[in-house]
């Protein structure tokens, strides 16, 4: 219904890459979870984003 209306699809908790296949069969647009990436502190956020030259 999401994807009719032109709204992005985020499935959360994806921990498998046969979930994310599955999900993106399904037409989701984004992907969030442990196979994307581990929870981190804002602290952690800001040194990474540093490292990657994404932050000033």
């Amino acid at each position: 219904m999401a994807n009719a209306l032109d709204i992005p699809v985020t499935a959360e908790g994806v921990e498998t890459q046969r979930q994310a296949e599955i999900l993106r069969d399904s037409g989701s647009d984004q992907l969030q979870g442990y196979l994307v990436g581990k929870p981190m502190s804002a602290n952690e956020i800001h040194e990474k984003l540093l490292r990657d030259g994404v932050a000033p």
